[in-house]
């Protein structure tokens, strides 16, 4: 699952720089923060998905919680003012630096894991925090209740996840899929021959893991 995170971590490092670079001119004003990572074909590839990802279901969206920045206390970081002098300190600030959502999902049906909790946390990055926003492009999006097909990896190299208490997209927004009235599993950001399939095909093509 690494190479889906390789992207983004060069683009929050220039975001770091960015950040604190706004910080030096003007403490008082919002950040709009927007990255953008690239994607493989492979995540045309459910079965490479399922393979990546530590849980499959399906489920429905019941809370999506207050956004907080990656703090003990969910509050944003005091800026020192400076600017990074090396990669490595630029991945530490944008680390210290992330604005992440928790979303909340009942499982439906488990088609891979069935040791899966029947609530789970699924955790993006972005959100807003006050006057603060972070915009990640290329994130999962969710709405209060949605059904969904989701890939799910316990993996999350931008915020801790040491106890594992919560699950991130595998793949990105790619790894996700909305589910319609009519059993349709659509992601509409891709090439239209892959925007949509039906619930069954895909739990099927995905089978039992």
């Amino acid at each position: 699952m690494k190479k889906f995170y390789i992207s983004i971590m060069l683009a929050a490092i220039v975001i770091a720089g960015i950040t604190a670079s706004i910080n030096i001119k003007n403490e008082e004003q919002p950040e709009n923060i927007f990255a953008s990572n690239l994607w493989s074909d492979e995540v045309l590839n459910n079965s490479f998905l399922a393979d990546h990802s530590d849980s499959v279901v399906t489920g429905h969206v019941i809370k999506i919680l207050p956004s907080r920045w990656n703090t003990a206390d969910g509050l944003k970081p005091i800026s020192t003012g400076k600017m990074a002098s090396s990669k490595e300190e630029s991945e530490a600030i944008q680390k210290e630096n992330v604005i992440y959502t928790d979303v909340l999902i009942k499982v439906d049906k488990k088609i891979k894991n069935n040791l899966i909790p029947s609530v789970i946390i699924v955790r993006t990055l972005g959100g807003q925090v006050g006057e603060e926003k972070m915009i990640e492009q290329d994130d999962a999006k969710f709405e209060l209740g949605e059904n969904v097909f989701l890939f799910l990896t316990k993996e999350d190299p931008f915020t801790d996840n040491s106890v594992g208490t919560h699950y991130r997209v595998t793949g990105w927004k790619f790894g996700k899929f909305s589910v319609t009235k009519d059993n349709q599993a659509i992601r509409l950001d891709l090439p239209k021959e892959h925007q949509k399939i039906a619930l069954e095909e895909l739990s099927n093509s995905i089978g039992a893991q």
